[in-house]
């Protein structure tokens, strides 16, 4: 974006896309090798072993007073905090009851994290000071390199490791459904954008502090986020992207494009997920579509998003191919669901149903069951079973699918028992009322 706004001001730009580590890239700035680039505030701290400053007012005056003997200067913030988190697939946090870093250290020594190698050494921000902090001893620590990030999302999903180190900008935070644990202790500092640029280079083009000026506070965390998106997720080119939101910004002269090139949607369930198979299917699309950016979309009923023309494809389970409310004459099951086609089989889930009252042995006895949000595989599913066994019992539909959304919905409504579609890894370890599904 200040490159695009620069140039027309007569500024001769270029540009060093993916220079480097933070380090390299501020040793760069100091000598004079580049200009300016985006940095946060926490980083800034961090790279002089500054206590974190949680205080966001505190953190850039603080900042520009200790980075000014360096001949080097803060822009007013862009208006994001891009800080550092800890996230999990909501579902699995949902099962161990995680909301919190202090919550998840209580856990840590049978769970898996995720991280990138530059989060490793950083003295006052990083791995090390992050686990003394909360006295998290994780069973294993996986590492990438910091530009292969996006491995991380992809390991998680793939039920590799249990918890990913994330930016608050990723775009794959709502994309896959990840919860943002909630940082209780403090321990990360505030870390808000702003462009870190020589005092040399606004003296020597003094247009480029109309630039600046321009952008402070420009920027919220969910128009970066869907920034993000647009890149890391739908494959768009970022010079593009920039220039589109410099339009509609009113920034620069112009008209938005439409993108050039969109991604291969994968839509997805959490019942047709039961051993990473989404993970499986995205590298072996990877290696089928390797000039097409492949990435999931998580929905409660994937056909329904292929029908729509959201996802290209799908992955479900077995009952989302069938179409509730009557039994067919000839076969006995349920009708097929007309437009859709299965092309492989890939895992398998389960079908279990439980209920508070232990007088509730038979689905018979149910007049009211409680299941996934309409269209979804468990929905399906308790359709089919009422419509084949003749039941006079009603439905009740609730967001979510997990087994405490079901719970909670048991306990909130009328419903006599629940019917829910899941991989084994989430299925309820009390005893409850099995049900065989082929």
């Amino acid at each position: 974006m200040v490159a695009e706004m620069t140039e027309p001001r007569g500024i001769p730009v270029m540009r060093r896309i993916g220079l480097g580590s933070t380090r390299l890239t501020l040793e760069a700035l100091k000598r004079g090798e580049i200009d300016l680039y985006p940095e946060y505030t926490g980083t800034g701290s961090a790279m002089l072993e500054l206590a974190p400053t949680p205080d966001a007012e505190s953190a850039m005056p603080l900042v520009r007073e200790r980075f000014a003997p360096l001949g080097l200067s803060w822009s007013d913030a862009l208006g994001f905090d891009n800080g550092y988190g800890l996230a999990m697939l909501r579902e699995r946090a949902d099962l161990l009851d995680i909301s919190s870093y202090s919550d998840l250290a209580q856990h840590s020594a049978r769970l898996r994290l995720g991280v990138d190698n530059e989060f490793r050494p950083r003295p006052i921000d990083g791995l090390q000071p992050l686990l003394r902090r909360y006295g998290m001893t994780f069973a294993e620590i996986a590492e990438v390199p910091v530009v292969d990030r996006g491995e991380l999302f992809e390991q998680v999903l793939d039920g590799r490791i249990d918890v990913v180190l994330v930016h608050e900008t990723d775009g794959q935070i709502d994309a896959f459904d990840l919860l943002l644990l909630d940082d209780d202790l403090g321990f990360f500092p505030t870390y808000d954008a702003a462009l870190l640029y020589r005092d040399a280079a606004t003296t020597a083009h003094p247009a480029l502090s109309g630039v600046l000026d321009q952008l402070a506070g420009a920027l919220s965390i969910e128009q970066i986020r869907a920034l993000s998106r647009r890149v890391s997720l739908r494959g768009e080119d970022p010079r593009q992207v920039a220039l589109d939101e410099l339009v509609r910004f009113a920034l620069i002269d112009g008209e938005a494009t439409e993108p050039k090139r969109q991604a291969l949607e994968l839509a997805v369930s959490l019942s047709a997920n039961a051993d990473g198979e989404a993970s499986k299917v995205l590298r072996a699309l990877r290696r089928s579509f390797p000039a097409r950016n492949v990435q999931l979309l998580r929905s409660p009923d994937p056909l329904g998003a292929v029908e729509q023309g959201s996802a290209h494809l799908a992955l479900v389970s077995a009952p989302a191919f069938f179409a509730p409310g009557g039994v067919d004459p000839e076969t006995g099951p349920p009708p097929l669901r007309p437009g859709v086609e299965a092309v492989a089989l890939v895992g398998t889930s389960y079908l279990q149903a439980f209920a508070l009252d232990a007088e509730i042995s038979r689905l018979e006895q149910a007049s009211f069951i409680a299941t996934g949000p309409e269209g979804s595989s468990g929905y399906r599913a308790a359709q089919s079973i009422i419509d084949g066994l003749g039941l006079s019992s009603e439905l009740l539909p609730v967001e979510g699918d997990t087994p405490d959304a079901l719970a909670e919905a048991l306990v909130e409504s009328a419903a006599d028992a629940t019917i829910l579609m899941q991989p084994s890894a989430f299925l309820p370890r009390s005893p409850c009322l099995s049900v065989a599904y082929r």
